[in-house]
């Protein structure tokens, strides 16, 4: 369908970036890691307040191959409301998105106000934490009652039953269901890139393939039922949707041409299980999941890249029941049943869906196999990810700003 100037039939673009969810005293200078006391994803969310600077590269370089890669399309200037960027109110991922555009946006001609600085302030949006449905959906309390529920339904394994008791037994650390345990993991991470020491009861379990299954399962479990994925990823397809028919039909400010938001590894996870995505692998920082809208003789596509932040790798994805480019309907019909319409905040209605709903949801994701899988998108919430939408519109293959 699309020949060799498919470059020339890009009309949008979309992104959601990696970073890590970094847990509260990464800034410690200890030699050795201390654990945290509260495993709770809201309490790493508040209290994290910088990144290695291993990790402030990697988000840097993705930003360096955006610019490399859409250089063309966006053009050297940053003029007006060509891009908007979208974070939430959390420390880490404002920094996240400002590495991001550090690297896509270097100043040039006009916009370099040091010789010796090529940096420019580029403004950000974000919503209080309690109103932002679309990157803070697990914070609701509709989904964390959702998940309560599918966690006292999950059955652990022995060895998983095994490995939770030597955590709370020898770490001394009250860790009671998978969800924690992906915290726990995280935070190890983190304590590797500080060059930390783990405790020797750590060492003795980490890395492990029970503990990264266990971590895994985490995201299997925050995406069982329809209200967990209309509030955890559901709203950020919802919004990739919206944005792509503004744009078709004319809405959208002619100049905007790319979206990014920084999210978090609960954001990338959440909204590979809507697209029914796998993903085997924690996410390397810097990666980025990327929807970009074509046009072709008037009728639009999506396709969806993941950038996985290791030597400038670009993944397509293929959704099952569509081609590599899925005509915008057929997209917005694989997710029908989280795009319902809402009149009420997402947070105060969802809890109207019928038990009956739920559990026939909850039943038809239950026979996906949890494999041990990590990833941007998985990052057992604990990263932290940017989506970018990038729009684009060519006539006579030859770019034109719409």
């Amino acid at each position: 369908m699309f020949g060799s100037d498919v470059i020339d039939k890009k009309v949008w673009h979309f992104q959601l970036s990696v970073n890590k969810l970094y847990v509260p005293d990464c800034n410690s200078s200890s030699t050795l890691l201390t654990v945290p006391k509260n495993f709770t994803y809201e309490y790493f969310l508040k209290n994290a307040v910088d990144l290695p600077n291993t990790a402030k590269m990697q988000l840097f370089n993705l930003g360096t191959y955006l610019r490399k890669t859409y250089d063309a399309f966006l053009g050297s200037l940053l003029l007006g409301d060509t891009m908007e960027m979208r974070t939430t109110e959390f420390s880490v991922s404002i920094i996240a998105g400002e590495l991001i555009n550090a690297g896509l946006w270097p100043p040039v001609e006009s916009q370099i106000w040091k010789e010796d600085l090529l940096w420019q302030p580029i403004p950000f949006i974000y919503d209080a934490a309690e109103d932002d449905t679309l990157l803070l959906g697990t914070l609701c309390p509709n989904f964390e009652y959702e998940t309560n529920k599918v966690l006292m339904e999950h059955k652990l394994t022995m060895a998983q039953t095994k490995l939770l008791n030597y955590l709370n037994n020898e770490g001394k650390v009250k860790i009671t269901n998978p969800i924690e345990v992906a915290l726990l993991y995280f935070s190890i991470e983190n304590s590797n890139e500080l060059n930390q020491r783990q405790p020797d009861w750590l060492m003795k379990v980490f890395p492990s393939e029970n503990m990264l299954n266990l971590t895994l399962t985490a995201y299997d479990l925050l995406s069982k039922t329809i209200v967990q994925k209309r509030l955890n990823g559901g709203s950020i397809i919802k919004t990739i949707i919206k944005h792509s028919k503004d744009k078709i039909n004319g809405i959208l400010s002619s100049d905007r041409k790319i979206n990014i938001y920084s999210g978090d590894d609960r954001n990338l996870a959440g909204v590979l299980k809507v697209l029914k995505i796998p993903f085997y692998e924690i996410p390397h920082v810097g990666g980025a999941l990327i929807f970009e809208l074509f046009v072709e003789e008037n009728k639009y596509f999506i396709k969806i890249n993941y950038y996985t932040g290791i030597n400038n790798e670009a993944i397509p994805y293929t959704l099952d029941g569509c081609d590599l480019f899925c005509p915008i309907e057929k997209f917005s019909e694989l997710v029908a049943d989280i795009l319902v319409e809402d009149k009420e905040s997402p947070c105060s209605s969802m809890m109207k869906m019928t038990d009956k709903e739920n559990i026939a949801s909850y039943g038809a994701s239950a026979a996906v196999s949890l494999t041990s899988q990590t990833l941007f998108i998985a990052f057992s919430l604990i990263s932290y990810h940017v989506i970018i939408n990038i729009l684009y519109q060519y006539r006579n293959s030859k770019f034109i700003a719409t």
